[in-house]
């Protein structure tokens, strides 16, 4: 993000800084006080500009969600591949630890899809993202299976999930090391079979 002015973050101009103020209204107030108002609040502009840019609060969240997703995996080593293991979901805590507010929105859409089914489409698809992305990872190391990519996705989710809630994240650089030591062992051991 940008710099911090008069007690608020500047986050550019546009509608990226609609949408990542948005976010960052979600993650620090929750999704039940996102509202024109506060998303303006917090990018610094009218209230009016955001209802001009995206028509309704639900397409905000649309939008929104789609743009944390793009940007989570543009900054986790998910995309482009890597060529080792031990880059695997490299950074991944210190991203987590640098913009919690994006990993924060998104689980917040995720429980609350629960309740609103019109968000089911969008998780549906951000899970969707993330797993494909994983698993063209494990291909690429030559590990073709649906299983361990839905195992190592839920395992990637849930040390996320609790370095966002917890604030541990040498605890999440120790889980994502022991996985990384399973992951090799298990391309050990399929390049031994083949």
């Amino acid at each position: 993000m940008s710099d911090v002015k008069n007690g608020r973050t500047d986050y550019g101009t546009g509608k990226e800084s609609l949408i990542r103020a948005a976010i960052q209204t979600v993650a620090r107030n929750g999704l039940r006080r996102l509202t024109y108002r506060s998303v303006a609040a917090e990018a610094g502009v009218a209230h009016g500009l955001v209802a001009h840019h995206f028509g309704s609060i639900e397409s905000l969240l649309h939008q929104a969600l789609r743009f944390a997703i793009d940007e989570s995996l543009a900054l986790t080593s998910f995309a482009p591949l890597v060529d080792t293991v031990d880059e695997f979901a490299e950074g991944l805590p210190e991203l987590v630890e640098k913009d919690a507010a994006v990993q924060v929105f998104q689980y917040e859409l995720v429980i609350d899809s629960r309740r609103n089914p019109d968000l089911v489409p969008e998780i549906e698809a951000y899970h969707d993202r993330y797993r494909a992305a994983i698993h063209r990872q494990l291909q690429h190391f030559g590990l073709d299976d649906e299983g361990l990519t839905d195992m190592v996705w839920a395992t990637l989710d849930g040390i996320v999930f609790q370095q966002v809630a917890l604030g541990r994240t040498a605890s999440s650089k120790a889980a994502l090391d022991r996985l990384r030591f399973l992951l090799q062992r298990t391309v050990d051991e399929a390049s031994l079979e083949h």
